[in-house]
């Protein structure tokens, strides 16, 4: 084997090392039970229960802090809809890389919907559940999420793709 082809085959055996290393860093993780997209599309729908989020305030501590430990974070940060935020892989300390799109709560689940900076913009849910504090369904959309007409619709055509369900131990 020449030296050329040994250094080539290191570099390509550390390369494929730190992109799983970064998967296994970035993905979500959740407790373990999920939800249906039904039963997430029944919140969302249910009118005399539903209650709207106007911004990043009005989401429950106990919601940011399942999503912090779901992604490993020690604080999950977003800005609102109208702040700025990186769009980019570039990291920015002072700018988080998610803004808030729309969010909601009926009387067992709330969810939320942002954007997520990178190396392309995201636009993800995550539906967490009341009782049990846990996050228990997570999507990541094939285009832009505006309003809930939309983000119904998206799940309706399953023109997302689901994070895979794991346990965060």
């Amino acid at each position: 084997m020449s030296r050329l082809f040994e250094i080539k085959l290191n570099a390509t055996i550390k390369m494929c090392f730190l992109l799983v290393a970064f998967f296994l860093m970035n993905k979500p993780a959740f407790a373990g039970k999920t939800i249906s997209k039904a039963k997430v599309i029944k919140c969302i729908k249910c009118k005399n229960e539903y209650k709207g989020y106007s911004g990043v305030s009005e989401i429950s501590q106990d919601f940011i802090e399942s999503i912090a430990i779901m992604l490993n974070e020690k604080k999950f940060l977003i800005a609102n809809s109208s702040e700025e935020f990186n769009q980019s892989d570039v990291v920015e300390p002072l700018k988080p890389s998610r803004r808030f799109v729309l969010g909601g709560e009926c009387s067992r689940y709330s969810f939320l919907v942002y954007d997520q900076g990178g190396y392309s913009v995201d636009t993800r849910l995550l539906v967490y559940e009341k009782a049990s504090k846990q996050i228990v369904f997570g999507t990541i959309f094939n285009s832009k999420i505006r309003s809930n007409l939309e983000l119904i619709g998206s799940l309706k055509n399953n023109a997302f793709t689901k994070w895979k369900v794991e346990s965060p131990n």
